[in-house]
């Protein structure tokens, strides 16, 4: 069973664009998906309809637990009716004899236990299959997760890279202008900004379209989880 964590809106939602790269951490990054895997198990309709059927089966397991009454059927007599044909007269007695008939359906009494077993493992049938969807949402999320965070590293390095490029720029268009380098070195720089504008860019989209597939997934956008 997952804990739920607090999560910092600032770590899951932010594009990093001008900290200092940090040393990737595993199991901190691990507690942030095992938490939006639990909080997405509440958006999963296929895991919703295991908690309903389950709910059915142990109806079904109660009400078989309680079916050999059904098993036995009492009557009981207590008005004799008699008609005299020759006085064409018809004679209601109250108990004049009391009568009481009981009846047993053997087979539903002896294969009531049968049908007990046979309702809890179909109740066990359908705790396997939620566990097993559940095991199918967790590796879900969790890839889903980890695959935004290395696009959010990538994202650092190209950042980093076009930060580079931009101070290699500036050097380079300081040296064209004090005649110490040709205009092709200077345009060369500045084709460099552009190309690495252009892939920064790149990575930063690819991230937040996998954040809002994220956020579809567990129902909530991850800017709300306090």
């Amino acid at each position: 069973m997952f804990k739920k964590i607090i999560i910092s809106a600032t770590v899951l939602l932010g594009l990093v664009t001008g900290a200092k790269s940090q040393e990737f951490d595993y199991f901190y990054h691990r507690m942030i998906a095992d938490s939006l895997a639990y909080l997405s198990l509440g958006n999963t309709p296929v895991i919703q309809q295991q908690d309903y059927e389950l709910a059915i089966r142990e109806e079904k397991i109660v009400r078989e637990k309680l079916g050999w009454l059904s098993s036995f059927k009492m009557g009981v007599q207590f008005l004799q009716v008699s008609n005299d044909y020759d006085a064409n007269v018809t004679k209601v007695g109250v108990l004049p004899t009391l009568g009481v008939s009981l009846q047993v359906d053997f087979e539903r009494f002896f294969t009531t236990p049968s049908r007990i077993r046979s309702a809890r493992h179909e109740s066990q049938i359908i705790k396997l299959e939620k566990q097993r969807l559940i095991q199918v949402r967790e590796n879900q999320i969790t890839g889903m997760y980890f695959d935004y965070v290395m696009q959010i590293e990538k994202t650092q390095a190209r950042y980093n890279t076009l930060q580079t490029v931009k101070d290699q720029a500036k050097l380079v268009e300081e040296q064209f202008r004090a005649g110490e380098t040709d205009l092709d070195t200077y345009l060369n720089a500045v084709n460099a900004i552009d190309n690495a504008t252009e892939a920064f860019y790149e990575t930063k989209i690819t991230a937040e379209k996998l954040l809002a597939a994220l956020e579809i997934e567990i129902g909530l956008q991850i800017g709300e989880i306090k």
